[in-house]
C-alpha cells in the first residue's frame, strides 16, 4: 500500500513539473512579425497601401500560439492579443487554411503566396463573409 501511494505521489509530482505546451496545431510559416503592405476592398477591389491611407498594422504570431496585432496612425485601435491556432477552413471560401481565434470564436482564412501573408475577412466560425478585403502581409 506504501509503495502505490509513494508511485502516485512521485507520478503526480511529475506531472505537476512538465511543462504544458498547447496541443493545438500552428502553421509553421506563420510565426513571425508580419507587417500590412497592402488592403484590397472586396467589393470594388481598390487597393490601398498604408502610406496612402495614414494607418499601419503589424502581426506577431508565437510557434506557442499567441499573437498581438498592432494599429496605428491615423485610426490607431487598441493592441489586440490573445490565442490562436491554425486548421481546415471551416467556411467556404477558396483558401484551405483559417487562423482561429478561440477566444473570439473567430477564424480568418488566409494563404501565403510569394513570401507575402494574404488574410481574409475575420469571420464568426463557420460564417462566410462573400466580399470582404484581403489584406497582404510580408514578413519584417
Amino acid at each position: 500500500m506504501k509503495l502505490t501511494r509513494l508511485s502516485l505521489f512521485m507520478l503526480g509530482t511529475l506531472l505537476a513539473c512538465t511543462q504544458t505546451k498547447s496541443t493545438d496545431p500552428i502553421d509553421s510559416q506563420l510565426p513571425g512579425t508580419w507587417a500590412l503592405v497592402r488592403t484590397t476592398y472586396g467589393l470594388t477591389q481598390l487597393s490601398v497601401t498604408p502610406a496612402q491611407t495614414g494607418r499601419s498594422e503589424t502581426l506577431t504570431f508565437t510557434a506557442d500560439g499567441t499573437y498581438r496585432r498592432v494599429i496605428s496612425g491615423t485610426s490607431p485601435q487598441p493592441d489586440q492579443s490573445g490565442r490562436y491556432y491554425t486548421g481546415n477552413n471551416p467556411g467556404s471560401t477558396a483558401e484551405k487554411q483559417a487562423i482561429f481565434y478561440p477566444d473570439e470564436q473567430t477564424a480568418q482564412p488566409y494563404s501565403f503566396r510569394d513570401g507575402h501573408l494574404f488574410l481574409y475577412e475575420r469571420q464568426p466560425i463557420g460564417a462566410t463573409i462573400a466580399d470582404g478585403s484581403t489584406y497582404e502581409f510580408k514578413r519584417q
